[in-house]
């Protein structure tokens, strides 16, 4: 059986499998009730460092991080926190996962929407 697929259409298949699994992992190890913006940034993100698609360029943790601070509708709950806690935002598990699950072109999507 020949199949004729492009290999950048293969390539991108498989790089959103593989934020899936990351996603997946990260909602599995979900062992807190509570999580700050820089705790749920590192869920969402894994890694330390990681390829910008839009732009090719290496785009740090601490760089995402800045961009959650100013872009408040890519933050879990839109940038509402569920409480505060010894003055800190912070937002609960069951919140980090669905975040977890969306993409950052679906959170824009939500924002654009509302």
């Amino acid at each position: 059986m020949n199949i004729n697929v492009p290999l950048e259409d293969v390539c991108d298949r498989l790089e959103q499998l593989e934020e899936r699994l990351v996603v997946r992992e990260a909602s599995a190890c979900l062992n807190q009730e509570w999580y700050t913006l820089r705790q749920a940034a590192r869920l969402k993100r894994g890694v330390e460092i990681r390829l910008n698609h839009k732009n090719g360029e290496l785009e740090t943790f601490d760089s995402f991080y800045r961009t959650l601070n100013v872009k408040y509708w890519l933050r879990p709950n839109g940038g509402i926190p569920d409480a505060k806690i010894g003055g800190a935002k912070v937002w609960h598990r069951d919140t980090i996962a669905a975040w977890l699950r969306l993409t950052d072109e679906q959170l824009e999507a939500m924002r654009k929407a509302s």
